[in-house]
């Protein structure tokens, strides 16, 4: 997105530092380092920091043990942005988007935001609910298609799901 656009600008969020060093890498690579920020976190309902395990898949995830990471809240992340700008946000937090989708809907819905979520199958890393997820998108009046943007009507409880939501601006 940011070498097919020269206006828009990108806040990536990830605990794991290594994605993070290869990501600055790549922005530097292809001088996008002044339209991007790179935030060392994970997002959560709290803030708190959290445990994350860098094992069990290419970038890891966050779990009830491993290595202790920064976090922010989803309130904290939209505090960054600015005002004036349309938000396209990419979420794909490994099945922890359910314990944070009414924070996201709060913002998105208060700023006009498109979301673009990836809801993970039932149960996975011990938190993932595509039915909870679903009720909470469907309660907020969301516009819910598929990355085709074709209307969705409901979502799998044992598969991935990537949506896109968006709200008219309150």
């Amino acid at each position: 997105m940011l070498l097919r656009n020269p206006t828009i600008k990108v806040d990536f969020y990830d605990p794991n530092p290594r994605a993070n060093a290869l990501l600055r890498g790549s922005l530097s690579t292809n001088k996008l380092r002044d339209r991007a920020q790179v935030f060392s976190a994970a997002i959560n309902a709290t803030g708190e920091p959290v445990n994350f395990d860098f094992s069990g898949s290419v970038i890891g995830h966050v779990s009830s043990e491993g290595t202790r990471v920064t976090a922010t809240t989803v309130a904290e992340m939209f505090e960054r942005l600015d005002e004036t700008e349309s938000i396209l946000l990419k979420v794909d937090i490994e099945g922890f988007e359910v314990t944070v989708l009414e924070d996201l809907v709060i913002q998105c819905q208060s700023r006009g935001a498109t979301l673009v979520l990836e809801v993970h199958p039932k149960g996975m890393n011990g938190v993932a609910d595509p039915q909870q997820c679903w009720d909470i998108l469907k309660k907020s009046d969301a516009q819910i298609q598929d990355c085709e943007f074709k209307p969705l009507e409901n979502i799998p409880h044992d598969d991935f799901t990537n949506l896109v939501a968006r709200w008219k601006t309150v």
